[in-house]
């Protein structure tokens, strides 16, 4: 009975083991048919590259094209970089003309009051609003000081 079922596992383990080598059997004729494969197309790539003309006259132009582009690269950086700073100094110009036109203004509603013409409503203002209403912060004079659709006073 013992041998019975010794054998019976063996048997078994005989199956396990046959169908184990199948398996590998199977997968190593997998891997030989991508290894033919990649074999196939690099002995296609090397033909092709051989057939290939390498002339002195494509690495000269490429070189050349390369250091054009470059040099270009470096212009349009600098060019670039000049703008930037030109762009900064008028933001700045910009600044200083609206920080100095809204001083102007209050210096105008200042004599404007002193001289009862401000608001409508004052004495020598005769209905007419004399006021110039400013904007904290615009891109234009027409941004800046809000007349209302009116572009003369």
């Amino acid at each position: 009975d013992k041998f019975k079922q010794l054998i019976g596992d063996l048997q078994k383990h005989h199956a396990d083991v046959a169908a184990k080598v199948d398996e590998a059997k199977t997968a190593e004729a997998a891997c030989d048919s991508e290894v033919k494969e990649a074999e196939r197309m690099r002995a296609e790539l090397l033909s092709v590259i051989a057939s290939q003309e390498a002339r002195n006259i494509d690495g000269q132009r490429i070189a050349g094209e390369r250091l054009r582009v470059q040099e270009e690269l470096r212009m349009t950086a600098g060019e670039r970089e000049r703008v930037t700073a030109e762009t900064y100094q008028i933001e700045i110009q910009l600044a200083n003309k609206q920080a100095e036109l809204e001083r102007e203004i209050q210096e105008y509603h200042r004599l404007a009051t002193e001289m009862k013409v401000v608001p409508a409503t004052a004495k020598h203002a005769g209905g007419l609003s004399l006021e110039i209403p400013l904007q904290a912060r615009g891109n234009s004079l027409e941004q800046l000081i809000a007349l209302g659709g009116k572009t003369s006073l």
